[in-house]
């Protein structure tokens, strides 16, 4: 017999357990989520219980979701596991978004977590993933950037000014930059710098032959800055990349396929270009057009 809850705050341990369990990250991956977390609410994890045990879980994660540059609450990134009981734990998740705005998740595309989702009314919001090779011709001096214990200000700044031409990013507080700095560790990534009159900043990461763009922002020469910290990066003068593709493609081109797997469902009214979306194909419609960016380093 199950039984399903929100999570007491005496189960944190066994919650982050039971998430090591499941993921096979390392448990501090979990602890740092939720440690470093401004907006955690222990009213949003909600748990399947068997013999008192966690068995499985969802978290609803708050988030401020930029609309150029102005910002709704959103609720993103449920996490769960064990899909026979998701629909139970997804049931209370929802009940718990009806204060939010908008919810937001990423799922594989067409899987069956898709289809579940699809049934409570989440809508696949296409997102542009691009390839292509890129020659390096600029080489500004380039440095790394200690996130766990540096000064994040600069780069506040910079994503800040980010979101006022895009739609889809999240706002960032210290806790976000103190985490992605944890993250960072444990993998072969980097965040790197350009300073000086032309600024900006990537997160990079290896995936094979490809280096991918998980975040970038930068001002003045954006291409200039871009393959100077993909040199950097790579010590290669022709780099193959995957991105976003509205993330660079005012001066980048490549080949892009669709990502269907990030989903969205208006809980609440919001108006968008002066007219009023009362529904999910309403607000998808309003927003088709823009600049959709949602960098993986939000789903931090």
């Amino acid at each position: 017999m199950y039984q399903f809850s929100t999570l007491k705050i005496e189960q944190l341990p066994e919650f982050f357990d039971h998430l090591d369990s499941v993921f096979k990250a390392p448990r501090s991956f979990f602890v740092d989520h939720w440690e470093l977390d401004p907006h955690k609410d222990i009213n949003g994890v909600f748990v399947a219980l068997y013999q008192g045990k966690i068995v499985s879980s969802v978290r609803v994660y708050t988030r401020m979701m930029s609309i150029y540059g102005e910002f709704v609450p959103v609720a993103t990134n449920p996490e769960h596991t064990r899909k026979g009981l998701a629909k139970s734990l997804l049931d209370l998740a929802l009940e718990y978004m009806q204060k939010f705005t908008i919810s937001t998740l990423h799922t594989t595309a067409h899987g069956n977590a898709f289809k579940l989702y699809q049934s409570k009314g989440y809508q696949s919001w296409p997102l542009k993933i691009s390839s292509t090779k890129l020659q390096i011709n600029n080489e500004l001096d380039v440095k790394e950037i200690n996130l766990e214990f540096g000064d994040v200000t600069e780069l506040q700044e910079m994503h800040s000014q980010y979101l006022k031409s895009t739609i889809g990013s999240f706002k960032r507080e210290l806790g976000f930059w103190r985490g992605l700095g944890k993250e960072i560790a444990r993998k072969e990534a980097k965040l790197l710098h350009v300073d000086g009159h032309d600024k900006g900043y990537a997160y990079l990461q290896q995936d094979g032959e490809r280096v991918q763009i998980l975040d970038f922002y930068a001002t003045g020469n954006q291409l200039a800055i871009l393959e100077s910290i993909l040199f950097k990066f790579s010590k290669r003068k022709e780099v193959e990349i995957t991105y976003p593709w509205y993330l660079l493609s005012d001066y980048v081109s490549g080949d892009h396929q669709i990502d269907e797997g990030y989903m969205v469902q208006l809980i609440q009214p919001l108006i968008i270009h002066g007219k009023t979306c009362s529904s999910t194909i309403e607000f998808l419609e309003c927003v088709k057009d823009d600049r959709f960016v949602f960098l993986k380093t939000d789903r931090y």
